[in-house]
């Protein structure tokens, strides 16, 4: 018998971040670091981030991760992770779990970037596609028009404080964040007035992920989802942006 629990991050004990970082590290190849995790979510600006856990006699066997940002309306979550112990994998816990927070969280505003394994399962549930978008390289004019918000908090602790690197790129009279993918490609984040303290490399195309003027180069679309879901997306929106 699983029971579930919804804590809000920044109420989460010392003890419940340690258990989730190692059900997390248990159940995917790539590893989490209880820095990350604080970054992420205790240190954000935001104070509505929280988790679904679920227990077994006590043991966290399930979490599902809900990422907030303080530039969005209040109840907006992208679901970040869904982790399911091994032993608990099969047995119907995600179904169960999303039942609770439709019972329970009805009136959160939810989005996703799911990969096509789980996609079909989050659109059983009620979840809708959101859009449609081809990458595609693109010019500084364009990116311009993806305003990232003037809030230099928000941009210090979300590309300058974090674990992930970007550089930003001078156009006009503001800068063009972005990181480098596969070292190379530079992915465009968006734009801002605000002079964020990151290096400076220059760019004269980008790469976007965005729904903007461009060339097409992959013809695989990146299909984002969302439940309850009023807002346009943008893909700095995502934590993997």
């Amino acid at each position: 018998m699983v029971s579930f629990e919804i804590k809000y991050s920044k109420s989460l004990t010392p003890i419940e971040v340690k258990e989730i970082i190692k059900l997390f590290n248990l159940t995917f190849s790539n590893e989490m670091t209880e820095d990350h995790f604080k970054w992420k979510y205790q240190t954000n600006p935001s104070s509505n981030s929280f988790h679904l856990l679920g227990k077994n006699q006590e043991k966290l066997v399930l979490c599902r991760n809900f990422w907030s940002l303080d530039i969005l309306p209040e109840k907006t979550v992208q679901c970040v992770d869904t982790i399911i112990h091994p032993n608990f994998q099969g047995y119907g816990l995600f179904s169960k779990s999303q039942k609770f927070l439709d019972e329970n969280c009805y009136d959160v505003q939810y989005y996703n970037l799911p990969n096509s394994i789980s996609r079909p399962i989050y659109l059983k549930k009620g979840w809708l596609i959101k859009s449609k978008t081809k990458i595609k390289l693109t010019t500084p004019k364009q990116i311009k028009t993806i305003k990232l918000p003037e809030n230099i908090d928000y941009l210090n602790w979300r590309y300058v404080e974090g674990n992930k690197e970007y550089f930003k790129s001078k156009y006009q009279d503001g800068w063009i964040i972005y990181f480098l993918k596969y070292r190379y490609f530079p992915v465009a984040i968006g734009f801002t007035k605000v002079d964020v303290m990151l290096d400076i490399r220059n760019c004269n195309f980008f790469v976007t992920y965005d729904d903007i003027l461009g060339i097409p180069i992959r013809k695989k679309k990146n299909i984002t989802i969302g439940k309850n879901m009023k807002l346009d997306l943008f893909f700095h929106y995502f934590d993997m942006f």
